[in-house]
């Protein structure tokens, strides 16, 4: 996909309250990435998701644009305390919104590209999901 072709994801975006009954300061924990981009989401369904099942880690999610048909990989990292996990009782809307912005996100027009990125890319970013490629061709367009 070339650049011009990359949509803002913010406008994908809604929620900016935390989610109902928190009682920390906004409402996330580390470790809390992947249930904060649902809830964040707008237009958008998430089709697979993972998330390392550790103290620390990396968790992947791919989830379409209902609207455009694009198809988003998504990645972030989490940790087990506020020192080491950027979502950890923060803003979960604006961390949301800053990993939608940054490096953290490739477009696509099908999962096939999908695959084929993470077949051919050789980043190190993006090494962890490479042996879920089976259940990710499983996915329904």
């Amino acid at each position: 996909m070339n650049m011009e072709d990359r949509i803002d994801l913010t406008k994908y975006l809604k929620n900016k309250d935390k989610p109902n009954g928190v009682k920390r300061a906004y409402g996330w924990c580390g470790g809390d990435q992947l249930y904060a981009l649902e809830y964040y989401l707008s237009n958008a369904k998430i089709l697979w998701s993972f998330k390392e099942d550790d103290y620390q880690g990396d968790c992947f999610a791919i989830f379409k644009l209902l609207d455009t048909n694009k198809y988003i990989l998504w990645r972030d990292w989490f940790g087990s305390c506020s020192g080491c996990d950027g979502l950890d009782d923060e803003n979960g809307y604006e961390y949301i919104k800053d990993t939608l912005q940054e490096g953290n996100t490739k477009q696509f027009n099908s999962i096939s590209e999908i695959v084929h990125y993470l077949e051919t890319n050789s980043k190190f970013d993006w090494k962890k999901i490479v042996r879920y490629i089976g259940d990710i061709k499983k996915i329904d367009e």
